[in-house]
């Protein structure tokens, strides 16, 4: 695994020399989307150069339309769902999550991921997310963990799960 940040052709360049054992690529962050056209660019060149390669997108949501240019270039897409509360801690708005979300439902495959900080995500009210998630969903649910210590206790997360599976396609849980 290589950690850091790598320019576009010298990404292209490390995945050229281990193409034998990667099948796969990430791109992840901080939130990727902020680097705009030049990761189009290279999300192009990497699926033009490695079309068999299975490439995921993790994004905050915050760029819908960076979403709409990469269809078709990425197999999967994961959102991160924080809060139904932005304004207290973003400047993000939820409809702007909530319009990435939309278009990630387009992606061959697709995850919401909430992760349970209890801060942002009142873990008692499944019901408040099923009204803005839908039955194509497949929703993670997350454990957060603090100074390594979990926040939500495993009974309260799969309750969540239960009241989210009354309204979308697929609930994983991860603990």
């Amino acid at each position: 695994m290589q950690e850091g940040t790598l320019a576009g052709e010298t990404a292209l360049a490390e995945i050229t020399q281990r193409k034998a054992i990667i099948d796969a690529v990430v791109i992840t962050g901080g939130e990727p989307t902020l680097h705009g056209e030049d990761l189009v660019s290279f999300i192009f060149a990497l699926k033009k150069r490695f079309p068999a390669m299975l490439l995921k997108l993790d994004t905050n949501g915050s760029d819908p339309g960076f979403l709409e240019k990469v269809i078709g270039a990425v197999d999967m897409v994961a959102v991160d769902l924080k809060s139904l509360e932005y304004k207290s801690f973003s400047a993000v708005e939820l409809e702007t999550v909530l319009c990435s979300i939309r278009i990630a439902a387009g992606f061959p495959q697709h995850e919401i991921r909430i992760t349970m900080f209890p801060d942002y995500v009142d873990a008692s009210q499944p019901d408040d997310y099923c009204t803005i998630l839908n039955s194509s969903s497949v929703v993670a649910i997350q454990q957060c963990y603090l100074n390594g210590k979990p926040q939500c206790d495993k009974q309260m997360l799969e309750e969540f799960c239960e009241g989210l599976r009354r309204c979308v396609g697929e609930v994983r849980l991860r603990l």
